[in-house]
């Protein structure tokens, strides 16, 4: 970005390439293109010219004032005083310019399919992890592992029986014997399961022994 204190009639010139000119802090700018495209601009105004590699900046004004102008190779939107995003006119492209200017929230964004050519950075949320005492259910029986949660993130089950190996199903309000996603334990074996579900979670143990299941939490 330029920025200068100019005086009224200076010219300076400012090696930039793009098509995009926005004059973030000037009462009036001249703008001229290595191209021969001219136009003056006037504080937060902008206009688009032909590709360029270099522009000479004129100040206009009636006395010495800051200068400020922002180059892209596309529209720049702008928030307040300062340029957040830049618009590519070359498609739908988008640029942040200023990514602090714009904060989301969670679930503020839905996106569709979407190709993904850069490199992908990703800010971690802090969880926290909520345990409860262990749960047993007798054969032929159902309870109930976790209540519905909108912040939980994943929940993780354990399975434990007696010295026969016993078979339980985890589902929804309506899980039974037959149906649900199948878990196991007894005679030495611990099942495990981790769900990313927010939803009521219950669990039928099909038998043939009373089974124990551990829970934990993970909330964001």
């Amino acid at each position: 970005m330029f920025s200068r204190v100019m005086q009224p009639g200076e010219s300076l010139e400012f090696p930039a390439s793009g098509q995009h000119v926005r004059v973030d802090k000037g009462s009036k700018v001249h703008i001229k293109t290595d191209m021969n495209e001219i136009a003056p601009v006037y504080e937060r105004d902008s206009v688009t010219f032909k590709p360029f590699n270099n522009i000479t900046i004129t100040f206009q004004g009636v006395a010495a004032e800051l200068v400020e102008v922002r180059v892209s190779d596309g529209r720049i939107v702008s928030a307040g005083d300062g340029a957040v995003m830049a618009i590519s006119s070359q498609g739908n492209g988008v640029t942040l310019l200023n990514p602090e200017a714009i904060a989301l929230g969670s679930l503020d964004v839905t996106v569709g399919d979407v190709g993904i050519t850069g490199e992908v950075v990703s800010k971690n949320v802090a969880t926290t992890l909520a345990d409860v005492p262990d749960i047993q259910v007798p054969a032929g029986q159902s309870a109930t592992l976790s209540a519905a949660n909108a912040n939980r993130q994943e929940l993780l089950i354990q399975a434990e029986g007696g010295g026969q190996l016993s078979k339980a199903r985890i589902g929804g309000s309506t899980v039974t014997a037959g149906r649900g996603l199948k878990i196991y334990g007894g005679n030495g074996v611990e099942g495990s399961l981790t769900l990313n579900s927010s939803g009521l979670v219950r669990v039928h143990n099909e038998g043939p022994e009373q089974m124990t299941f551990s829970v934990v939490e993970v909330s964001r």
